[in-house]
């Protein structure tokens, strides 16, 4: 009887059907939101942060700035861009090449400090006032020194035929330039016909007229500009 029973248990468990089988997976849906709360945790990139059809926003505290390195291009600014604070930039090269490229209707206006008539210069040297001493500020600008260009004069009553014109410190003259002074013309005037120079005077160094001394009555007509700073 036991042959029996054994083969009668060996058909049930052959022909009974499988029903031992595995739960079947679940998939979220495409827009499933998930929402993730924690402290702050560090994030690293190896191969950078791509953003396309969005944008990204990053608020910082003082006490936590985002460090940036490496070279950063911002080429998206508006025509006219309102920065605010501090702006700080080390890493241009010592010579820095400026370009300014305005349109003739928006041109760019600049100052020529030393054009000989931006800081015009005219004396006339008497005996009554036979010295100008260089100022050492003029229009509110430093002076490097007095340019002269040009020279005018002459002496009436007996006078000197040839005229100096010094540049002195304290009385002691530095330089001397001799100017001759012409034949008689008019009632006793010797004169010195005007002509073009180039004297430098120092700051704190003077024009001096070296024969004023009456009854000579010579005088020198100047003219020239301030070389300032």
């Amino acid at each position: 009887m036991k042959p029996r029973l054994l083969a009668a248990i060996a058909a049930i468990v052959i022909t009974a059907p499988a029903y031992a089988q595995g739960a079947p997976a679940v998939k979220p849906s495409p827009s499933t939101p998930v929402t993730v709360v924690n402290t702050p945790l560090p994030v690293t990139v190896p191969g950078g942060v791509s953003v396309t059809g969005g944008s990204v926003s990053i608020s910082n505290t003082a006490a936590n700035p985002v460090p940036i390195s490496g070279t950063v291009s911002v080429g998206n600014l508006p025509a006219t861009q309102s920065v605010s604070g501090t702006v700080n930039v080390g890493n241009l090269p010592a010579v820095q090449q400026v370009t300014v490229t305005n349109a003739a209707s928006a041109p760019v206006y600049a100052r020529m400090l030393n054009a000989p008539g931006s800081s015009p210069f005219v004396t006339v040297l008497t005996a009554a006032n036979p010295s100008y001493e260089v100022p050492p500020v003029i229009n509110g600008h430093a002076v490097q020194s007095l340019v002269l260009t040009q020279l005018s004069g002459g002496c009436t009553g007996i006078g000197s035929f040839l005229l100096s014109l010094q540049d002195t410190v304290g009385g002691a003259v530095m330089a001397s330039y001799i100017f001759p002074v012409r034949s008689l013309e008019g009632p006793s005037f010797f004169p010195i016909y005007a002509q073009q120079i180039q004297i430098y005077i120092p700051t704190g160094h003077a024009a001096t007229l070296s024969d004023a001394v009456a009854p000579h009555g010579c005088q020198f007509n100047l003219s020239g500009y301030f070389v300032t700073q």
